[in-house]
C-alpha cells in the first residue's frame, strides 16, 4: 500500500472535552456511591445530548440504521438512551481507572 493512499486519523474533539470537565467527574466518580453516581452520569449524559448538536445528529443518523422503520420518537429515546448509557459507562471506566473496585452487584434496598 501506497503511504499516500492512508488515510491520516481524524481526530475529533468537542466543547466539553477539557481537562476541566473530566476533573470535576473524577471528583463525583470519585464521591458518590455507585447508584448515585450511574444516575447523575445518565443525568448528564441525557443532557449533553441536547448540548451536543452535531453529536446528537450523528448518533441518531446510525441509530435509524440500525433501528430502520423506527418512528421518530422512538429514535430520539434510543439517542437519548445512548449519550445517557455512554456516560454511566463512562463513569464506571473513571472510577476503574482510578484503582476503585466496581461492584457489579446490585445495591441492596437501603444500602449506600
Amino acid at each position: 500500500m501506497l503511504a499516500d493512499s492512508v488515510a491520516r486519523p481524524h481526530w475529533y474533539s468537542h466543547g466539553w472535552n477539557r481537562l476541566a470537565y473530566y476533573r470535576l467527574a473524577g471528583v463525583a466518580a470519585g464521591t458518590l456511591p455507585r447508584r448515585p453516581r450511574l444516575g447523575a452520569a445518565r443525568l448528564a449524559g441525557r443532557l449533553a445530548a441536547r448540548r451536543l448538536v452535531a453529536e446528537r445528529q450523528r448518533v441518531r443518523a446510525n441509530l435509524s440504521r440500525v433501528l430502520a422503520g423506527a418512528p421518530e420518537a422512538a429514535l430520539g429515546r434510543a439517542t437519548a438512551e445512548t449519550f445517557a448509557n455512554f456516560a454511566a459507562c463512562f463513569s464506571d471506566l473513571w472510577r476503574r481507572g482510578r484503582g476503585r473496585s466496581i461492584s457489579t452487584r446490585p445495591a441492596r434496598r437501603g444500602a449506600a
